[in-house]
């Protein structure tokens, strides 16, 4: 049985969910909106930043990329000098 105070409830809820979808998309619009504002001011902070970031992530892939060659070949050498060949 639906009585007046059960409307009422269902109202205040219908209204709080409402404003609540109005508010997450007017924070998620002015995210939105200064997000490139924000990136062209700090820019001078981030271009640096990822280009060092960039530098030393390739460095250390080249690196380990090396070290799994320069294994690879020593374990083959000894294998070849072992008498143990493929």
């Amino acid at each position: 049985m639906i009585t007046p105070l059960w409307n009422l409830l269902r109202r205040f809820v219908t209204l709080g969910l409402v404003m609540l979808l109005l508010l997450a998309g007017i924070i998620i619009t002015v995210f939105i909106l200064s997000m490139p504002l924000l990136m062209i001011v700090t820019s001078p902070i981030w271009i640096p930043t990822g280009t060092v970031l960039f530098l030393v992530t390739a460095a250390l892939l080249f690196v380990c990329g090396f070290v799994v060659v320069l294994v690879a070949m020593v374990l083959r050498a000894f294998r070849s000098f072992g008498g143990h060949n493929l």
